[in-house]
């Protein structure tokens, strides 16, 4: 039988699962390619922890040579631009062609920057974007090296001890726990939350956003009820006309209208039932893919190891929350960093 070719487009979370079973046990008859530009996958839920200084990156990284060693798995380090299903060819971001039979999508960034850009022109050239979290714990370091110095994004002089005018651009739950770890981890610092939805948005219930406006005034943490417009070297342009000073502005964004409709997105839960669609695929069994659609869990953390979790209309807030979430997270995180016997 002729060899075929299966492209894994993306490290997303339920693609790292993919990644460990077809390393164990890979069809004879299979070539499988990754597509990914990075050596290792961060797991963005961990990021505000991160910036706060309650765990390194090691605790939040995969790195995927181990995951892949002794394996046929071809790691291919490069960006997918453009995808022709009809040719069946991926470009790559090097203007290389890459062939396949079967494909499969998991991207865990879903912000288009393009779109982000047309929004907010100069949010490329002036932002620290949060997603790719590859991206972001690249350049952490050194906004958090610079913070009382100088702007590490903008080449500002501030006077030693000042700290910075950070704004965090986008009131969802990852906006929310971004501000409050910033909060944390750059002392005289002012972190400004902007928003155009009361935080945190997208579909939380009344209360859940009380909780965390309550706990954004005991912080100190600024929030503006307005969109983003521009963004220039020394400020934020609102809609409402007016500005706000700015040294280090981070966009995190969330929603559908800024999500690229060609990357698709998997919770991690949805590992194996993906690897099960995926195998029946190359069998030649009839096989339903699944959905690719968040749990209802949603949580937001509040800083100082609190958070809020919602579960359709159900809220729940509290110390043992993020706790609880935070097990949850470094237990994933360990069980996909083991190694093959």
């Amino acid at each position: 039988m002729a060899h075929r070719h299966l492209v894994l487009v993306g490290a997303g979370y339920a693609h790292l699962h993919v990644l460990r079973g077809f390393a164990a046990a890979q069809p004879a008859d299979v070539d499988i390619s990754l597509v990914w530009p990075h050596s290792h996958v961060v797991y963005a839920p961990m990021l505000p922890g991160l910036v706060a200084g309650l765990v390194q990156q090691a605790d939040c990284s995969i790195e995927l040579a181990p995951l892949l060693l002794g394996s046929r798995i071809r790691h291919v380090l490069a960006q997918a631009k453009q995808i022709d299903h009809s040719a069946k060819s991926i470009t790559l971001g090097n203007g290389a062609q890459l062939g396949f039979d079967h494909i499969s999508i998991d991207w865990p960034s879903m912000l288009d920057k393009a779109a982000v850009e047309a929004a907010m022109p100069g949010a490329r050239a002036h932002a620290l974007f949060a997603e790719p979290a590859e991206g972001f714990v690249k350049y952490w370091p050194d906004m958090a090296a610079h913070a009382g110095h100088s702007s590490f994004l903008m080449g500002l002089e501030n006077k030693l001890g000042q700290g910075l005018n950070v704004a965090v651009v986008g009131a969802g739950a990852q906006g929310v726990a971004l501000a409050f770890a910033l909060q944390q981890a750059l002392p005289g610092s002012r972190v400004t939350l902007v928003g155009d939805a009361a935080p945190p948005a997208f579909n939380c219930p009344r209360h859940a956003q009380q909780l965390a406006r309550r706990a954004l005034a005991r912080q100190g943490i600024s929030y503006i009820q307005d969109a983003c417009i521009g963004i220039d070297a020394h400020q934020l342009h609102l809609a409402s006309g007016a500005r706000l000073r700015c040294d280090a502005p981070v966009i995190a964004l969330q929603g559908p209208q800024l999500a690229d409709p060609h990357k698709e997105s998997f919770h991690p839960a949805q590992g194996p039932a993906l690897l099960a669609h995926l195998r029946a695929v190359l069998d030649g069994r009839r096989s339903k893919k699944p959905a690719t659609k968040s749990r209802g869990l949603h949580l937001t953390e509040l800083g100082a190891r609190n958070a809020i979790a919602q579960w359709g209309p159900w809220t729940a807030s509290g110390r043992w929350v993020w706790h609880w979430h935070n097990v949850r997270n470094q237990r994933w995180i360990r069980q996909t960093n083991q190694v093959k016997a």
